[in-house]
């Protein structure tokens, strides 16, 4: 449900990986709080009073469970979540360790955070669908633009950051087309991908020119391709939102334009 509205919100497509949607927004799956709040409400049945219903019927449910007479799938997830947490020391000596409970908490949430950004970090590596998107992403962190750019400008970025935007790589992604036969929509000499549209094509450079530094465009590189969508600088990415929102309309147009045929084939 989460990740649904995300989505939604962004003007995503439902095919986006949820790996480039959470680390774009800087949240992470909610297996993350469902973890975090189990094993610190075990903690305080482990350390409980001992008058309280809930210790007593915890204490009852670890000795069945411990002496293979009931095998309770609650604590066999608490204890390898543990164990994955280097907190192995503290289910098999839970009767006689005593920790900070604040210590607990912050260290658990910590670690938890830990690997699940480790997690979302490897599916960026490893996923054929964020080949661009792990060059310009290297932690899990809300990005910045979305707290000052209008909110339909930084919708623009962020589909083109996750491979949502109207260019032929995105649109032919799914329908069996070779690569080599993604030809940009604008000059049709190259494949139209982010890296093409953004820097490199010659039927935009008399637009690009009023949006983008010369600098990017000129002699332009992988590095220079993650440095201006990494840029801090407001107005290059105020500049860049646009110039990302002409391109993304004339593609449309262009597709439209085309034959009911060649678009069913196509997109």
């Amino acid at each position: 449900m989460k990740l649904r509205f995300c989505k939604r919100i962004l003007n995503l497509k439902m095919s986006t990986p949820t790996c480039m949607v959470l680390s774009e927004v800087g949240s992470l799956p909610v297996e993350f709080d469902i973890r975090n709040r189990v094993l610190n409400f075990w903690y305080k049945l482990v350390n409980g009073k001992n008058s309280k219903i809930s210790v007593i019927l915890y204490k009852t449910l670890y000795k069945l469970h411990i002496n293979d007479i009931f095998r309770s799938p609650w604590l066999v997830s608490v204890q390898n979540w543990l164990q994955d947490l280097g907190f192995n020391n503290l289910w098999l000596e839970q009767e006689n360790t005593i920790v900070n409970t604040q210590w607990f908490k912050e260290t658990v949430k910590l670690r938890l955070r830990d690997q699940f950004c480790q997690k979302l970090l490897e599916e960026i590596q490893s996923h054929d669908f964020c080949v661009n998107y792990r060059l310009i992403k290297k932690d899990v962190s809300f990005e910045k633009y979305f707290n000052f750019l209008p909110w339909s400008s930084a919708l623009k970025l962020c589909k083109f950051r996750l491979g949502n935007l109207s260019i032929p790589v995105v649109r032919m992604r799914f329908h069996d087309i070779d690569r080599c036969l993604m030809k940009c929509d604008f000059c049709s000499d190259e494949i139209g991908d982010e890296f093409h549209v953004l820097l490199c094509c010659k039927q935009l450079q008399h637009i690009r020119k009023m949006y983008v530094k010369k600098y990017y465009y000129t002699n332009p590189n992988i590095l220079k391709f993650e440095n201006l969508l990494n840029t801090e600088n407001k107005r290059e990415i105020y500049n860049l939102s646009i110039f990302l929102g002409i391109i993304d309309s004339m593609s449309k147009k262009i597709k439209n334009k085309r034959p009911a045929a060649s678009n069913s084939s196509l997109i």
